[in-house]
């Protein structure tokens, strides 16, 4: 199980930078799956309190056959204006429903990785993306999802400011099958 304690202490002047500023809200993704045939509807929300701490909250809908709905929330700390930690506890739709999560997000020069890692009553699960930033638009890079989708390229092309269209073509160590995604996502 997933378990997580930080502890740091902020001085109350310690106010977000114009950068962080920017950063702040909503990010809401729509996928769809080939190989599942599922359809997920995911939320995102990261607010940072001052220039090192933070809280984030996460949902998720998916519906395959059945539904199945996650919702947590905790804080984040950024010990570096490129690296943010989170942790998180929340519910999920299942029996004794307690659901962990850990995040963490970087940027280095045209780089971002992005990570979470959750435990709880469904199992564990894990989603891991590293992505190179191009010119006119466009990202290349890998995709790990556990227990969902599998590992592989992934491609992403910046439609607008706030709008990324995304695909991914991954395999499942799983079942062996490979598994195409497509997704857009959207910032405020």
């Amino acid at each position: 199980m997933l378990f997580a304690i930080i502890s740091v202490s902020a001085p109350a002047a310690d106010k977000p930078t114009a950068a962080e500023k920017k950063d702040l809200g909503i990010f809401i993704e729509n996928r769809g799956q080939s190989a599942t045939g599922h359809y997920q509807l995911i939320g995102m929300y990261r607010h940072q309190l001052t220039s090192s701490i933070g809280v984030y909250s996460f949902t998720e809908k998916v519906w395959s056959g059945s539904s199945w709905f996650e919702a947590y929330a905790g804080p984040t700390w950024k010990p570096a204006s490129w690296l943010q930690f989170g942790v998180a506890a929340g519910r999920e739709m299942n029996p004794n429903g307690i659901r962990y999560a850990g995040m963490f997000s970087a940027t280095v020069k045209k780089a971002d990785f992005f990570g979470v890692f959750e435990n709880g009553a469904s199992g564990p699960y894990r989603y891991i993306t590293a992505v190179y930033h191009l010119p006119k638009n466009f990202n290349i890079g890998m995709m790990d999802e556990a227990t969902a989708s599998g590992i592989g390229p992934r491609v992403e092309y910046a439609a607008r400011k706030n709008v990324t269209v995304w695909g991914a073509t991954l395999y499942d160590r799983d079942t062996r099958k490979t598994n195409t995604t497509f997704a857009v996502d959207f910032s405020f």
